[in-house]
């Protein structure tokens, strides 16, 4: 029997976050019927939201584990609180997810695989593209350069972007949680400076496995007609 946790952190988008949790139990509608000894959870932390999502959860998904905060703990610290939750279970894998994700077809079942040819010994992303086909998300260089994703193999990389993360039980029990002094951003990069210290090799799956419709522009934190102290503010503490 393998168990997976699926972490989904989320801040007043319902509607995206409801279609991607129906996309997760599709892929584990595909997977159990392949395999009986997997076995999934879904657990979303409802981050200050106002939009009506810890309800529309309770009566659409009734099985998902949900957390609620009064006031925004923001992406790592969500994320971090719905792991330690998760984690009293001892599951043996968790996946990092984007609210935003569109799954494609074979996800979650590509990065078991490529996590098993791996001996799911190290931290494996999914590269996701925008809707244009543009890759905007995956593995990265040291110099934070995307990796094309290959078609077929895996390929090492220094960064993961957090948006779709597979982390095994070997790697979470070397790695432990998101740094707690990362409130809303770079948790994800930090954690990924972490395991290659520790000597944990990062890889990004074969092919691109999601789309995201999240519109792009410049965040405030990266934007230079902004002042510094407006920057550091909003990488700190801005959604």
């Amino acid at each position: 029997m393998s168990s997976i946790a699926v972490l989904i952190n989320v801040c007043n988008h319902r509607e995206q976050a409801l279609e991607c949790l129906a996309g997760c139990y599709r892929q584990f509608d595909t997977l159990a019927a392949q395999d009986e000894s997997l076995s999934f959870s879904i657990y979303v932390h409802d981050d200050a939201g106002t939009d009506g999502l810890s309800e529309a959860v309770r009566e659409r998904f009734p099985q998902v584990h949900l957390m609620h905060s009064d006031s925004v703990q923001y992406w790592c610290t969500g994320l971090r609180m719905l792991w330690e939750e998760a984690a009293r279970e001892d599951f043996d894998f968790y996946i990092w997810l984007d609210y935003n994700l569109r799954l494609d077809e074979g996800c979650f079942a590509r990065l078991l695989e490529t996590s098993a040819f791996l001996r799911h010994k190290a931290l494996l992303g999914g590269s996701v593209r925008d809707v244009s086909g543009s890759l905007r998300y995956g593995g990265r260089t040291r110099k934070g350069v995307l990796i094309e994703p290959d078609a077929t193999i895996p390929v090492p990389c220094r960064f993961l972007d957090g948006h779709l993360v597979l982390v095994p039980r070997a790697c979470f029990q070397t790695l432990g949680f998101i740094d707690t002094r990362f409130l809303r951003v770079m948790g994800d990069y930090d954690y990924s400076n972490k395991a290659f210290k520790a000597g944990v090799p990062r890889l990004v799956a074969p092919g691109t496995l999601a789309q995201t419709a999240r519109s792009f522009s410049v965040p405030v934190w990266k934007d230079p007609q902004y002042s510094l102290v407006e920057r550091i503010y909003s990488f700190f503490y801005r959604k």
